[in-house]
């Protein structure tokens, strides 16, 4: 398991879009998102028993960066013109906390995320 956390393989840039929402003048609701910060990660395809067990069955994705404190699943990621939509974000070891962050995606929204 240690090799899916090498350096190495976060070979993919992935862009953080944090959801910001603003009223204009007639109590219209406009909801924008800001890119919050561009890093390196791992994109990785995951599915069934395992997702379903914890949780985010759902997801289809798994992208692997390092430690980033703040990151909620109302942030969007972007990466290769496409919006993934988080749905969990693990600390996958709690041997070494805050070093890397499982972040579990999909292509589709979460119907869990509420406002």
């Amino acid at each position: 398991m240690k090799s899916k956390r090498r350096i190495g393989r976060l070979r993919h840039r992935v862009t953080i879009k944090r959801r910001s929402i603003e009223y204009d003048e007639v109590g219209q609701v406009t909801e924008t998102y800001t890119d919050v910060k561009t890093v390196a990660a791992a994109i990785d395809t995951y599915g069934g028993k395992n997702l379903a067990q914890q949780g985010v069955a759902d997801a289809s994705l798994i992208v692997t960066i390092r430690h980033l404190a703040g990151l909620t699943p109302y942030d969007l990621l972007a990466c290769r013109g496409e919006t993934l939509y988080i749905g969990a974000i693990i600390d996958p070891d709690p041997d070494h906390p805050r070093r890397w962050l499982e972040v579990y995606c999909s292509k589709e929204p979460f119907e869990n995320v509420e406002d």
